[in-house]
């Protein structure tokens, strides 16, 4: 019954009129006239028009409204304004037009291309197609960038993404990387662990900036997701910062084979070092990779070999740049030990949609748009853990019995009786 901490934040910013339209059988009174009257008192920048279709065809056609669309949204009066239409009201859709608007396609984001990385729009499992058309209605143009065929990281980039890459970085590819976060840039660096150990410049990139992506895998047999022997751990640990406001502990995110990550620079006066997300007490990472990611049927043991928990998966870096006449310009680095919550087969379980928004937009510089996004009634695609996954099918076979046994017996005293 209110609008999302997004949309408010975003309202908030409107500084001009705009026009929310809707064309409805009954135009008051309903859930989405409400929602619109929401927005309205949000802002009263916003005006709300509420229009029953089939005594106002003239406005159909004025607004040029086709057959089934019901909500014509328009930034200004002016006949040349911005004029957007939709065929359902909702709030997710509503308020990514007006992040759209705000923006205004000023946020540019660099994929690194060229070592094996995922295509940006490859609809697979393993792709990350979800993510970036995610940006996309947050207001983001996304791009490829293939580091040799370029001597600089290009000047309208307002981050630069790199996922694990599959071959090494050369040399002149990291330098380009690090010089471009000195001078101020954002970069997402995310990594996996590997076996053999093989570390193809995303960990000394890390490294860089004071955060140690480590060869090891995060093990969590009481707080994960069902099977891999306890490696596809939950966090519900956050340490306050602007990526993870407004998350709680029932806000979960949800990894698959994670390393640890942890700081390793003391944060000072200029800059920040800090452990993003935890696990709980119970993980811990462990280093014998090649038993367990070699073996088909691997036996995790803790040892004093392993890092004991809680540990970290995510870790940022800001640095505020030493005489830049920008008195807010910043060097931001956001690192995570996993690659694969971020993937189309993680994107949307728990929260992990929103962490992935958040870090993109505070590497931005865009910390007003970090938020707790719409809820969208869709498929759920919250998984299992073990011990429920047991207790389902045990039900699922033992209840049939049981049911059966009990109308049986039922059966059999009425007869005798």
């Amino acid at each position: 019954h209110s609008l999302s901490e997004q949309s408010k934040k975003i309202l908030s910013q409107l500084n001009q009129k705009i026009f929310l339209r809707a064309f409805l059988s009954n135009p008051t009174g309903t859930p989405a006239y409400e929602l619109l009257q929401m927005y309205a008192l949000e802002n009263p920048l916003v005006v709300v028009e509420a229009y029953n279709p089939d005594l106002n065809p003239d406005l159909i056609e004025r607004f040029g409204l086709s057959s089934g669309e019901v909500l014509h949204l328009s930034f200004g009066e002016d006949e040349h304004a911005r004029q957007v239409r939709f065929r359902e009201i909702k709030e997710e859709s509503i308020t990514n037009e007006l992040l759209k608007f705000l923006r205004r396609g000023n946020l540019k984001a660099y994929f690194v291309v060229g070592h094996g990385e995922p295509d940006l729009d490859e609809d697979v499992a393993g792709g990350i197609s979800l993510f970036t058309e995610a940006l996309r209605q947050e207001g983001f143009l996304t791009e490829k960038l293939l580091l040799a065929q370029n001597k600089n990281v290009p000047d309208d980039a307002r981050l630069v993404v790199l996922f694990p890459p599959q071959t090494p970085l050369l040399t002149e590819e990291r330098q380009m990387l690090i010089q471009y976060v000195n001078q101020g840039g954002s970069l997402l660096i995310l990594g996996d662990p590997v076996w053999p150990v093989q570390d193809n410049g995303e960990r000394a990139l890390a490294r860089e900036f004071g955060i140690e992506i480590g060869f090891n895998l995060i093990v969590d047999p009481v707080q994960g997701r069902q099977g891999a022997a306890g490696v596809r751990p939950f966090v519900t640990n956050y340490a306050t910062h602007p990526i993870t406001d407004g998350f709680t502990e029932e806000s979960v995110t949800a990894f698959d084979k994670a390393s640890t990550v942890k700081v390793t620079r003391v944060s000072d006066e200029t800059a920040l070092s800090l452990e993003l997300l935890t696990t709980s007490v119970s993980a811990w990472g462990e280093t014998d990779l090649k038993s367990l990611i070699s073996s088909d049927r691997p036996v995790i043991t803790r040892d004093d070999a392993d890092i004991t928990g809680p540990v970290a998966i995510g870790a940022v870096y800001d640095k505020l740049i030493d005489g830049s006449s920008d008195p807010q310009k910043h060097s931001r680095v956001v690192a995570f030990g996993d690659s694969d919550w971020i993937r189309n087969h993680g994107f949307r379980i728990y929260f992990n949609r929103d962490l992935a928004l958040n870090t993109v937009n505070w590497l931005s510089g865009d910390a007003s748009t970090v938020a707790i996004r719409p809820r969208r009634f869709r498929s759920s695609f919250a998984p299992m853990s073990e011990a429920a996954l047991r207790g389902l099918l045990a039900a699922s076979f033992l209840l049939p019995e049981i049911l059966l046994i009990g109308g049986l017996g039922m059966w059999w005293r009425r007869r005798v009786c």
